[in-house]
């Protein structure tokens, strides 16, 4: 018998196994991943923080009038923030132990998903699978992004990664307990990932009546809850699930054209970045499960990647495409480059008969991919975490007097990382950028989630009532490029003074493989960092 190497350890299979160092992981992620989506700001962080502290900017998805978004989402977040507050009255805490919460329910589910790769159909495979996926899952910058944001989009994955995890179990209820779960709390198209739970339910284990049962039991006990809060807020009955559904699918209102189009091949590049060489090898998993056929299970490997390629091809086929949206499949991403690379071993063993050669192999591959992971991971931290860095400083101080001084941001309103960065005194307004869509405006200071404002539209189209003069701002937050227009001029050169600044790639004067991945000594010749600063309004006289 050869001596067992490190590549062909079993890992146990208990939760308790994955989830301490898969919670480190997350943990980081929590505070140090940027915010790289307006959505997660003004859609979520902006309306918890009127949840918690009385003001905050609102879109007009929550307007009473459009109802698209539920605050019982938001109150599941700002029970974690109720409870911090307790203990800090600090703003900026709150946000990262809102983070930091987010990031321990990724890692709970994802180390529920690894035990289940252990104690499953999936064990006929062996027991490096879950030790392959786990490090997939670990490594990938990927995960490091979605973990802790405070999006729909995560949320639903980790209910969708524990459905998984039920489903390879056999826990069926449970599996379609938690697709109900992401599917009515937090984003209604995750469902489409439970179609081939569904066909193995009735299909298979011939059990239509109990899922008619489980699905209404679940409805009821989801949807339940997110009327009354809804209600109550809205001051309506809102559905809130069914509004948003009717208007992405069906409104004669809505067009991808509103908010950009992307290229088919998108998602592919998005998927590479985010998990280099274990994108492909998941995109091929399916054909090495078909191609192979070693197992009697083999069936149920392919039914349970299906949801990874309906996904793909259902937001592969629209026009409007963002990152945020691949979220729910990212785990099941992982899980299937654990399949594929699994088959990749086996067969190089079978054709080499030397283990040497296929520990080399896995070696050699998990510094590819790890390292790949940090050089990602490096460059969205080196070149665009400035904005959480320069907002931080407003901690530092307070305006003195109690007076209110105005914080403007014109090109830069997207990387406003919300009024939790803003202590009191200090007040967010917009200036006139070269951006003509429409603006997020603050809520009503009574009522703010039931009165109706008459100032919003869900056709993107701009509203001029959101900007204030540059005069009247006392602080502008902008990035210093030589880069100049009419609406976004360089502040530094008008008597604007730079109060805190940290640095910022500029993506349009870099190249694009320096965009994309930290390569040492090269990025620090080549790429193009700009100033992102605060700046202060020239004294007056």
């Amino acid at each position: 018998v050869s001596s067992v190497s490190f590549f062909r350890l079993r890992l146990m299979p208990g939760f308790s196994t994955f989830f301490p160092a898969l919670l480190a992981v997350r943990l980081l992620a929590a505070a140090y991943s940027n915010i790289s989506d307006c959505d997660e700001t003004f859609n979520y962080w902006e309306p918890l923080h009127y949840v918690l502290h009385g003001k905050g900017l609102q879109t007009w998805e929550y307007s009473p009038a459009f109802a698209l978004r539920s605050y019982a989402y938001i109150e599941l977040h700002a029970l974690v923030g109720r409870l911090v507050v307790l203990f800090s009255p600090d703003k900026v805490v709150t946000f990262y132990a809102v983070r930091a919460a987010l990031a321990t329910l990724c890692a709970g589910s994802e180390a529920y998903l690894l035990s289940s790769l252990a104690t499953s159909r999936w064990a006929s495979l062996g027991g490096r699978l879950p030790a392959l996926a786990f490090g997939l899952l670990a490594g990938s910058c990927g995960l490091f992004i979605s973990s802790a944001a405070f999006l729909p989009s995560s949320f639903a994955m980790c209910t969708s990664t524990l459905a998984f995890a039920c489903w390879f179990k056999g826990k069926y209820p449970l599996a379609v307990g938690f697709v109900a779960l992401g599917a009515l709390l937090a984003w209604p198209f995750v469902a489409a990932l439970g179609i081939p739970l569904v066909l193995d339910i009735v299909f298979v284990q011939r059990k239509i009546f109990p899922l008619i049962g489980w699905a209404l039991c679940a409805l009821v006990a989801i949807l339940g809850p997110i009327l009354l809060v809804d209600t109550a807020f809205y001051g309506k009955l809102v559905v809130a699930p069914l509004n948003i559904l009717m208007y992405n699918v069906f409104s004669s209102n809505t067009s991808s054209q509103l908010y950009g189009t992307e290229p088919w091949h998108f998602y592919l590049l998005n998927g590479v970045l985010n998990f280099n060489i274990a994108f492909p090898a998941a995109l091929l998993s399916l054909f090495c499960v078909l191609l192979a056929r070693t197992k009697r299970d083999w069936p149920f490997f392919a039914l349970y990647l299906s949801p990874l390629y309906i996904w793909m091809a259902i937001f592969t086929l629209q026009p409007h495409k963002e990152e945020r949206f691949l979220f729910p499949v990212y785990p099941l991403v992982c899980v299937a480059a654990a399949v594929a690379f699994e088959y990749c071993l086996r067969f190089l063993q079978y054709l080499t008969r030397r283990q040497s050669l296929t520990n080399a192999a896995l070696l050699c591959g998990g510094v590819v991919f790890l390292g790949l992971s940090v050089s990602r991971g490096m460059i969205l931290f080196r070149g665009y975490h400035a904005p959480l860095e320069v907002y931080a400083g407003f901690g530092s101080s307070q305006p003195a007097g109690g007076s209110v001084q105005n914080v403007c941001v014109g090109k830069e309103w997207y990387r406003f990382p919300s009024n939790f960065f803003l202590p009191a005194g200090y007040k967010f307004q917009f200036i006139k950028s070269e951006f003509a869509g429409q603006l997020p405006f603050p809520y009503a200071s009574e009522n703010g989630t039931s009165v109706v404002p008459s100032n919003f539209n869900n056709m993107n189209q701009e509203e001029h009532d959101r900007y204030i003069p540059v005069q009247e701002c006392d602080f502008i937050v902008d990035i210093d490029t030589p880069r100049t227009t009419p609406h976004e001029p360089r502040y530094s050169q008008q008597g604007w003074t730079k109060v805190a600044c940290a640095k910022f790639l500029d993506s349009a004067a870099t190249p694009r493989h320096l965009r994309s991945f930290y390569v040492p000594l090269k990025f620090e010749r080549e790429a193009v960092l700009e100033d992102y600063c605060v700046l202060r309004k020239p004294q007056s006289g």
